[in-house]
């Protein structure tokens, strides 16, 4: 419980896929009526809010990868690698024959 938000996330995940594992038919019930519930409620807005927050994460995951590499360093670790887009290129400049 080092990370507790990360627990906030997997702790229903976890329940979710054990009761699959378990009764797949109860898990379908469950998905089937809290989509059901969420239709009713927001309309088709629920889907522009998901596809909102995908885009708005895939736009800052992007930022931070790009304009901020100290954090993407510090997510990802220090022995990672950045891609090849990411990586500095040599200077261009005169050669010079030995």
């Amino acid at each position: 419980m080092s990370q507790p938000p990360l627990w906030v996330g997997a702790i229903p995940l976890l329940i979710f896929l054990l009761v699959s594992a378990i009764d797949l038919a109860l898990a379908k019930h469950f998905t089937e009526t809290g989509k059901t519930i969420v239709s009713h409620s927001l309309g088709g807005l629920w889907q522009w809010m998901v596809m909102l927050l995908f885009l708005i994460a895939l736009a800052v995951g992007t930022a931070m990868r790009r304009f901020m590499p100290a954090a993407g360093e510090a997510v990802e670790g220090a022995g990672s690698r950045a891609s090849p887009r990411c990586q500095r290129r040599p200077e261009a400049g005169p050669s010079r024959a030995a």
